[in-house]
């Protein structure tokens, strides 16, 4: 698992680390105006100065990671740039636990509005449908990656005579990214077809790898999650199971 963090010290200067088990890590320096453009896991707030301009400025990346102060881990720059990877590790999962426990209660709270919501979606759009379907179980997982394979009709090309059933794939770290799918999402959906057997089953999860294929069914049709996490509770599963029970009704 890979994984990113990063500090920041003030508006125009935040450090950027990437954690890997086996590689080394990598660490840069950027500014607030291009976090958007990072694939962070974690922001620690390190600063002494406009802390309420760069709260501001973070609100609205709190959606994709949590956030949290330096002096609750007692880091600071310098033994921030001398983190291992398993410390590295313990602090992002003490952090996650709590975020993660968060949106899955709002998420429970504010079900009905979310499946009221996906429903205007799914008739009109199927891709924009399973792209606002994959940031829910996203933040609700809080996945670092996550991948959604599904079947959906492709488009006629030029020389077809009817459009064809195939296996289109959403994947991402911070924002959905559509693809085709090819024989690799073919065989997937070949490989998985015994498992979707019911609404939601947890096929397969590597705790110490954190990761994790979750097989689920939409009105019949078959969609495949694989995500990497730090964590997998029974709220999060309790929450997947009424989101895709909510979905056969729409």
């Amino acid at each position: 698992m890979i994984f990113t963090i990063g500090l920041i010290k003030s508006k125009n200067r935040v450090l950027i680390k990437s954690f890997d088990l086996t590689l080394s890590t990598c660490e840069k320096a950027v500014t607030m105006e291009e976090i958007k453009n990072e694939n962070v896991n974690l922001m620690i707030l390190d600063i002494v100065e406009d802390e309420n301009e760069i709260m501001s400025l973070l609100e609205e990346e709190n959606k994709y990671y949590p956030i949290c102060n330096a002096s609750t881990f007692n880091l600071s720059e310098e033994t921030f740039h001398q983190l291992p990877f398993h410390t590295a590790k313990d602090i992002i999962k003490q952090t996650y636990s709590t975020w993660i426990l968060n949106s899955n209660l709002k998420s429970i709270e504010n079900l009905f509005v979310t499946l009221d919501h996906l429903k205007e979606l799914m008739p009109n759009d199927r891709m924009d449908f399973f792209e606002e379907l994959w940031f829910i179980i996203k933040r609700n997982l809080g996945a670092i990656t996550l991948k959604l394979i599904f079947n959906s009709i492709k488009p006629n090309e030029k020389g077809q005579t009817k459009s064809q059933l195939t296996q289109f794939r959403i994947d991402g770290s911070r924002t959905p990214s559509t693809h085709v799918g090819d024989e690799f999402e073919k065989s997937l959906m070949e490989t998985y077809r015994p498992q979707m057997d019911s609404l939601l089953n947890i096929t397969e999860y590597d705790k110490s790898q954190g990761q994790i294929v979750i097989c689920a069914l939409i009105k019949e049709s078959p969609v495949i999650i694989m995500a990497e996490l730090f964590e997998f509770t029974s709220i999060q599963k309790s929450f997947l199971t009424a989101l895709f029970e909510g979905l056969q009704r729409i």
